[in-house]
């Protein structure tokens, strides 16, 4: 088992002294070598930097001719949260300027950061005449697994703004500059963590180049990227929120605070297909004999871990848009409008308040086998759910969304970016019931992309916001009626509710807290993170806790209890006033990033009358504690719940293997579980619980709990059900495997027998957190 400084994820980026504002990537995509190589040139802002050193101290009374040749891009988000450069003009030729107090003095190097390196330092003469030791700034970027060829500085005449006038063409103009640009080679170093980049002489911040270009490739086993196989044989690439983000894909700043936009392009083979996070659908062109291009930019600012990817031999279908695609007419958005809130966030073309279209285009793209099941599937679905998005939440984020069906070994069952989402084939039931998963995606445009969470350790404000719009949105979207949307939504509650209680029972107690206590809390670059130093003489680094801990990528604690402390919120106002009230808070703090004591402070702030609750208790009770939250004592549905009522005389039924009424999904759910608790069930009742629900037709979830059944009682007349379900679900089986081991000799066999058979396709943290399964047994 890894060691607990393992599970933690170092952030080496000096994001408080640089920050990053745009990426131009420049990629080759290769199947056989399973890499990517070519470029990416980042364009950087000096962040506000608290010395100054001599030189730049007596250069600053030369206003702008201290700035270095070059880009300059600047991030706004970056200058009104820290204090960066302030733009000298609005027009896209403008150039920044700083004043005397905006330069870093680099004395002693960054040592918080663990960059010393002796070998580099410098003597200078100070203006007394001293002798004072220096050595060179140092720009570190998080990277791991990639193979870097060469870095340079890049320098033209020509400087960008980013602003809400960008476009394509603009882009198209910095990617031509980049390629025409005069270049200088600088000094690097690529460590395990990080790719080290300095320039000899340039001890300041401030003088350092803002634009760098790096030449690299990427390695097979980088975890940020799946090299796999599609449902169809054929090979395939895709990123799916690995515990390393995407450091493995391109070198980047990884703390949450480093936002920045970004311009791609992918080149396969002709017959391939790239689908990418951008504004608009890829410009496609020919990159020569056999190959073809795929551009993609964004501009709304946004960190470098939601930028997805996938390229594959995919067919797309465009979801026919039917009259709710129109634009709103303006009488009719009253409860999207908040003239109280003005936007607060970087400049760029914002669409909260400006966009008003209920079915954004929607395009399906799958292998050729599956495209036909997944379109009938979602094609009706999609736009119902988009529509009842917007009617929630407001305005969609993105102008557009691809939907991608990715094979079986995709380790999740569904992850939401901008304008991509990428979802498991386990969503293809044909009864529709795993559709709310869409749902919980669609919402992430929301909670996690437009509005996301400062503080890493905090995912609730993005998994449990997700959670509990999910209900409300798949019930507007299948048209149910107040009454059957409420008993529908008190059972999910229930089911969710045990689901709880079973994670923390098998979860350790700094996993099931919804922050991080002890983190400290000063720094705006690296909030939730903890500082510790490698042991070996060197600096402090900084550490997302847990960040790399394969339990953390399955457990669902911060889907759960913020689902639920989203809940008893809710109780306490009323859902409509609840609802209207998470709208406001949207508007509020659209594209920016947040922590937990501002959403609370909002709260009380619109509810000020609510009674017994208060901040403290909120925190005591649900954010700062393991365990299950005191407020949360028990959550059976009422007595009057019909769709529950059902369940329970069902199961006394099946006690004594009675005929069974029809059930859907959820309570078939329910019902698996309530026999799992009983310590005997007959073989003979397994086998007409099998055969009347038809259950190795049911969909993942329900034959999820059928499997259990299946291993707690020995049932190996059904272990073939195991197996294929371990095959076919390998986004839901890592803790089947975990049962399978502790029961019988003959189903510790079993498992064996079906890791051996997938292991190899498996995504590699499912993989090694299995492999440790069995190192443990």
């Amino acid at each position: 088992m890894a060691s607990d400084c393992e599970k933690d994820l170092p952030l080496m980026a000096n994001t408080d002294d640089v920050l990053v504002s745009h990426y131009c990537i420049d990629l080759a995509c290769s199947f056989e070598t399973r890499s990517m190589s070519g470029s990416v040139a980042v364009f950087l802002c000096p962040v506000d930097p608290q010395h100054v050193c001599d030189e730049c101290r007596t250069a600053c009374g030369v206003d702008e001719d201290v700035i270095p040749s070059g880009f300059a891009i600047a991030a706004s988000n970056a200058q009104s949260a820290l204090g960066m450069c302030a733009s000298s003009s609005d027009n896209r030729n403008s150039t920044s300027s700083c004043s005397p107090q905006r330069c870093s003095t680099r004395k002693d190097d960054v040592s918080d950061r663990g960059l010393t390196n002796p070998a580099a330092k410098r003597m200078r003469v100070s203006p007394k005449g001293e002798m004072a030791e220096t050595q060179p700034f140092r720009f570190v970027l998080d990277a791991c697994d990639i193979t870097v060829r060469s870095v340079h500085e890049v320098t033209t005449s020509r400087r960008f703004r980013l602003s809400s006038e960008t476009d394509r063409e603009y882009y198209d103009e910095i990617r031509v500059a980049v390629s025409r640009a005069d270049t200088a080679p600088l000094n690097y170093s690529v460590e395990k963590w990080c790719v080290k980049i300095w320039k000899d002489g340039v001890t300041c911040v401030r003088r350092f180049p803002h634009v760098v270009s790096i030449e690299y490739s990427t390695d097979p086993k980088g975890a940020s990227l799946t090299w796999a196989a599609d449902q169809d044989g054929r090979p395939c690439v895709f990123t799916q929120g690995a515990w390393i983000n995407n450091r493995s894909l391109f070198p980047c700043q990884e703390p949450p605070i480093a936002m920045a936009t970004w311009q791609a392009t992918v080149t396969v083979k002709d017959d391939a297909v790239v689908l990418m996070t951008g504004d608009e659908n890829a410009v496609i062109s020919q990159a020569g004999e056999g190959l073809t291009s795929y551009y993609y930019f964004t501009t709304m600012s946004l960190p470098c871990s939601v930028l997805a990817l996938a390229a594959g031999y995919w067919v797309g279908e465009q979801i026919a848009l039917t009259r709710s695609v129109n634009f709103v007419k303006d009488g009719s958005l009253a409860n999207h409008r908040s003239p109280e809130f003005a936007c607060e966030h970087e400049d760029y073309p914002c669409r909260a308040s400006t966009h008003h279209q209920p079915v954004i285009p929607t395009r399906i793209f799958a292998p050729a086998s599956v495209l036909p099941s997944a379109a009938k599937l979602f094609s009706d679905y999609i736009p119902r759910c988009l529509q009842a998005a917007f009617d929630c939440l407001g305005p969609h984020p993105f102008p557009r969304l691809d939907v991608l069906v990715l094979p079986r070994c995709f380790a999740s069952l569904g992850m939401a970016s901008p304008n991509l989402l990428l979802i498991s084939h386990t969503l293809l039931a044909p009864d529709g019931s795993m559709c709310i998963r869409i749902a919980h995606e669609v919402c992430h445009a929301w909670f996690g992309l437009l509005l996301g969470a400062q503080d890493w350790t905090e995912e609730w404000l993005s998994e449990g916001f997700a959670t509990f719009s999910e209900d409300h949105v798949h019930g507007c979207a299948m048209k149910w009626n107040e009454v059957l949307r409420s008993e529908r939504a008190e059972l999910r509650a229930y089911l969710r509710y045990r689901t709880l209680v079973a994670e923390l029972d098998n979860t350790t107690p700094d996993l099931q807290m919804l922050h991080l206590v002890d983190s400290e809390r000063g720094s705006s670059s690296h909030k939730g993170t903890v500082p510790r130093s490698d042991g070996n003489g060197e600096p402090y680094v900084r550490y997302v806790k847990n960040g790399m801990n394969p339990e953390k990528s399955f457990t669902q604690v911060h889907y759960l209890k913020g689902y639920f402390l989203l809940r008893h919120l809710a109780a306490k106002v009323g859902c409509e006033q609840f609802y209207t009230f998470l709208r406001r808070y949207v508007w509020r703090f659209h594209g920016q990033l947040v922590l937990s004591q501002q959403f609370f402070a909002m709260f009380f702030e619109t509810f000020p009358d609510v009674r017994g609750l208060t901040v403290k208790d909120i925190y005591r009770d649900w954010l700062d504690c393991p365990g299950m939250p005191a407020p949360l004592a028990g959550c059976e549905p009422s007595p009057i719940n019909r769709l529950y009522q059902i369940v329970l005389e069902e199961r006394d039924r099946w006690r004594h293997v009675n005929r069974q009424s029809v059930l859907e999904p959820d309570q078939l759910v329910l019902l698996l579980e309530l026999l799992l608790e009983l310590d005997t069930v007959a073989k003979v009742t397994l086998a007409s619980l099998r055969r009347q629900y038809r259950l190795t037709e049911q969909n993942a979830d329900v034959r999820h709990r059928w499997c259990e059944l299946v291993v707690k009682h020995h049932y190996y007349t059904c272990d073939s059900d195991v197996a294929t379900f371990l095959a076919d679900e390998q986004s839901m089986g890592v803790y089947m495997y975990g049962e399978l081991l502790l029961s019988s000799a003959r189903h510790r066999r079993l498992v064996r027998k079906c890791f051996d058979a997938v292991a190899m396709e498996m995504d590699a943290n499912s993989r090694r957190t299995v492999a440790e399964m069995f190192g443990n047994v």
